[in-house]
């Protein structure tokens, strides 16, 4: 048994050997602020929005759960724990102001129509990327001094109503949304951490539905 757990400790941590570590952030965009946070509440640990990995585990073996997603899962349970410690997996809410912000400054003609205040001044977009929780966090990654994380604030009515609008498209459709949440994003690093490469992965995933 020690042999084979570090033969499996060998293969799942190699991601190390050049002192590189994925990081996979998962974004979770939605209109009400006070049930995205107690979802990703739920589903998280520590301060820093890390998953809680036998909440997952738990999650997978469920035998009613058939999403093709938990199918992937299901055949590297084995190794679960072990990729989810190599690889830097966190879940954030994504307040509805902000990605607001990126449609009206980098979405594009279709998704802004759907909207009744269809652009923004660029800097304000800016500023509320800026202040987002996912933000304060890629700064901290970067080594980049940043003011800590003030706290979800309340969602006025009117602009709830405008991402629901959005929201529809991108229960059909979300490659948009994700585009100019992450040209925002983009836009802040190119002005706050000008060393970093920046891209777009634009490829299918062999082998899986990504």
């Amino acid at each position: 048994m020690d042999d084979a757990a570090d033969k499996t400790r060998d293969s799942t941590w190699s991601v190390l050997r050049d002192r590189v570590r994925c990081r996979l952030w998962v974004l979770l965009p939605g209109d009400d602020i006070k049930i995205m946070n107690a979802t990703a509440s739920a589903l998280t640990q520590g301060t820093r929005s890390r998953i809680d990995i036998d909440l997952i585990g738990e999650f997978i073996d469920r035998p009613d759960n058939t999403s093709i997603y938990v199918a992937d899962w299901r055949e590297r349970r084995g190794k679960l724990a072990h990729l989810l410690r190599a690889i830097d997996v966190r879940l954030f809410s994504f307040a509805p102001n902000v990605s607001l912000a990126a449609i009206r400054a980098f979405g594009s003609a279709e998704l802004r129509g759907h909207l009744k205040q269809q652009s923004t001044n660029l800097e304000a977009a800016k500023s509320t990327m800026r202040a987002s929780r996912l933000y304060k966090a890629i700064m901290n990654e970067l080594g980049v001094q940043t003011t800590p994380y003030a706290g979800p604030r309340d969602i006025a009515p009117e602009t709830i109503y405008e991402f629901l609008r959005v929201q529809r498209l991108a229960a059909k459709d979300d490659k948009p949304l994700n585009k100019a949440v992450g040209s925002l994003i983009q836009a802040c690093l190119k002005e706050d951490a000008p060393g970093l490469t920046v891209i777009s992965e634009k490829k299918a995933i062999p082998g899986s539905n990504l």
